[in-house]
């Protein structure tokens, strides 16, 4: 099972399902087979987006894999990931969405993934001493990769 980031899901749309066919038959078998999930803060992420009407169709009949934390995932954002290191984690919400009280799907997605055991798909890439996604599931010993390695694991060739 993936959970995937908004940015993979961003990468993903950039290949235009009208062009693209084969790779969104893909995508879609995987979304049908239960293989790719979200979180519900990726889908307000991405609709805040300008997206072409083939996009958003796609993300309004999908709606159902962007997922809401159950109890255990949002303790474990409370009491695990925004207080190790001194609360380091936290800043995984960028100050601008918290004075703004935007949405920020970040904790969501590594909690998601911690809790179920699954893979987190995210385009972001690990820097030292940061608090991204990618540091944060190595630090929580969560799997991770990015949209390409995503393909490679599931054997996708076009």
């Amino acid at each position: 099972m993936y959970v995937f980031d908004t940015s993979s899901f961003s990468a993903l749309f950039k290949f235009y399902p009208k062009i693209f066919t084969s790779l969104w038959d893909k995508v879609n078998s995987a979304v049908e087979d239960g293989h790719i999930i979200s979180v519900s803060e990726s889908y307000t992420e991405l609709q805040k987006r300008d997206r072409d009407e083939t996009i958003n169709e796609w993300l309004k009949v999908n709606k159902y894999i962007f997922l809401p934390p159950n109890a255990e995932e949002a303790l474990f954002i409370m009491n695990s990931l925004f207080v190790v290191k001194n609360g380091h984690f936290q800043t995984l919400v960028e100050e601008k969405k918290r004075l703004n009280g935007g949405v920020c799907a970040d904790p969501f997605i590594v909690a998601k993934a911690k809790i179920n055991q699954y893979c987190v798909v995210t385009e972001e890439f690990h820097k030292p001493n940061a608090a991204k996604i990618p540091n944060a599931c190595e630090y929580f010993s969560t799997k991770f990769c990015n949209l390409e390695q995503f393909m490679t694991q599931k054997s996708w060739v076009f």
